[in-house]
């Protein structure tokens, strides 16, 4: 499950794995392939494999959701080695982060991954 605050888009590419997002809280803005789709509690959003895609949380507070990632090998890489694991045990997410994410360490393992960021 995913907790997002995010204002900004960032378009990828992600390879061999299609997404599927299950919105739990808030409301999203989707691009995919050029078209924009609204998304709120209770939509399910699929990101076909190859299709350049965006996402950006245009709600008044952070939103929830839950991603399927199919099969899931290049996610389960990238976040595993860009985030930190939850104790075991935690129920809670921690606060956001008041540092912004390192932009340059992400493009990088993108790459790694052939995952394509684009402008």
């Amino acid at each position: 499950m995913a907790r997002s605050a995010v204002r900004s888009r960032l378009q990828c590419t992600c390879g061999e794995d299609n997404e599927v997002f299950c919105i739990l809280e808030g409301t999203y803005a989707f691009h995919i392939d050029g078209e924009e789709r609204i998304a709120r509690s209770g939509d399910v959003v699929a990101i076909p494999n190859g299709a350049v895609h965006a996402l950006k949380n245009i709600g008044e507070s952070s939103g929830r959701m839950f991603v399927f990632n199919v099969p899931g090998r290049i996610h389960a890489a990238f976040f595993s080695s860009l985030g930190e694991p939850m104790p075991v045990g935690t129920s809670e997410f921690p606060p956001p982060s008041d540092s912004p994410p390192d932009i340059p360490r992400l493009i990088e393992e993108a790459r790694r991954l052939a995952v394509t960021i684009h402008p």
